[in-house]
């Protein structure tokens, strides 16, 4: 390190310290404080690199850099955590990919032993905490042991792994008191699928997704129990079938475009809960606490998922907008490391149809996240920008408005990203991904 590099890391070093003496109870003004953003630290300075709009709005908080430097950044009302809603989805995407890596893989096995000559099997099924297991899953995998001479199970042992929820992928924002399903559902929905006599008109929608796929016409489930994995014999089982879900990844891209909170709450509980989001919080992404407080991955309330509430209120995730800023910066980090294009993991601007709709015309040039509350108004936006310049990381969170003021604050959120985009010549660099509803 050259003596001028040391003196300009020190100077950081001290501004960082001098505004959080002075700024610790207080919101930062509009035009004074900027942030530059280098791997997991934020350093402090005292320029801004260009005018934003809606700057004197309280309703609005925003910030941007661009290749996190500290010329580049701009923002306001940039410290104050609010809200985040589904923009908790980013701060999952980024925790799963640096945990598991995108190619990771959910395991359904079956192990079972046949105890008839007619293709009656006992059998123990484990599904290791897959978040989307569905009918069209239940149905491939009936098609699968049909193969291997299975027509009838007599007695199905399934453990804590397994969680069976019929509508995983038609109900995104519905919002379960219970996250994954009781063990209860997960019998009934079993129960329910294994069973042809039940099979109704959603069993036969599912079946019509599963294009070339020789699903039995009938099967059958005498009775389904729990047992803890650990107290399973699996030696009396002698044959196993195996079947790998799709990548991560894909799941990843389907509960950014979809916002689906089951999938985000349940991958939440497998990677750790809160108690493991803090810990890579801490250690990863260095976020202090004061910035974001994170106890979902959805972004719905604690209170939806019978955790522990506060004063008797339901706890929101909040964060503010250098906790974004710093987390897209990480996932475009990681999305570098394996090759893998940002189209794939968060939602493609102008070619995905999913929770963002506007009137903007995009070119491949915008990944972004949105997020909507309504019992809290709440209405965000927070994204990645491709332009000759580098790659903008970007933020809004509207907040304390009325929910009737919604289209006005849709407006207010497209015209900042418009002028973001005006601001630098665009260029293409995202992709995106088909989804199917089988998830293999």
């Amino acid at each position: 390190m050259t003596k001028a590099m040391f003196k300009s890391h020190l100077i950081g070093i001290i501004l960082i310290l001098s505004t959080s003496c002075l700024k610790s109870n207080s919101e930062p003004t509009a035009d004074t404080d900027s942030v530059m953003i280098v791997d997991s630290t934020i350093y402090r300075s005292q320029v801004s690199a260009r005018t934003l709009l809606y700057r004197k709005d309280p309703t609005i908080s925003y910030c941007e850099s661009t290749n996190g430097q500290s010329e580049t950044y701009s923002g306001y009302r940039d410290l104050k955590p609010y809200p985040l809603a589904s923009l908790s989805k980013i701060f999952l995407t980024a925790w799963a990919v640096d945990q598991l890596g995108p190619d990771y893989r959910f395991q359904m096995v079956w192990k079972f032993k046949k105890v008839t000559s007619d293709g009656t099997v006992d059998a123990y099924l484990q599904t290791n905490y897959d978040p989307v297991v569905n009918i069209e899953k239940i149905l491939y995998a009936l098609s699968e042991l049909n193969k291997k001479g299975v027509f009838k199970i007599r007695n199905l042992l399934i453990d804590e792994t397994t969680r069976f929820y019929l509508s995983v992928l038609s109900n995104p924002h519905l919002e379960l008191t219970d996250v994954p399903v009781t063990t209860k559902q997960t019998i009934e929905n079993l129960n329910r699928i294994l069973n042809s006599s039940n099979w109704g008109m959603q069993t036969e929608n599912a079946k019509n997704n599963l294009l070339n796929i020789n699903i039995p016409s009938t099967f059958s489930v005498n009775q389904i129990s729990y047992l803890p994995r650990s107290s399973i014999n699996v030696a009396q089982y002698n044959e196993e079938l195996q079947i790998s879900s799709a990548p991560l990844f894909k799941y990843l891209k389907y509960l950014n475009v979809s916002s689906n909170n089951y999938v985000s709450d349940s991958l939440f509980q497998f990677l750790g809960g809160a108690e493991g989001f803090g810990r890579f919080q801490n250690s990863v992404l260095n976020i202090p606490k004061i910035e974001l407080q994170i106890g979902t991955g959805s972004g719905l309330p604690i209170q939806s998922t019978q955790s522990i509430l506060q004063n008797g209120q339901a706890l929101h995730n909040k964060g503010n907008c250098l906790s974004i800023l710093r987390t897209l910066k990480f996932i475009d980090g990681s999305a570098r490391k394996y090759n893998l294009n940002l189209g794939h993991l968060l939602l493609t601007a102008g070619r995905d149809q999913g929770t963002y709709e506007s009137q903007l015309t995009f070119n491949s040039n915008i990944v972004l996240k949105t997020g909507r509350l309504f019992d809290l108004p709440t209405l965000n936006v927070a994204g990645i920008s491709a332009s000759s310049s580098g790659y903008t990381y970007f933020a809004m969170l509207a907040h304390d408005f009325d929910n009737l003021d919604e289209a006005a604050v849709k407006i207010k959120r497209d015209e900042l990203i418009s002028d973001l985009i005006k601001s630098n010549s665009q260029q293409k660099a995202y992709l995106t991904l088909k989804l199917d509803t089988l998830f293999f």
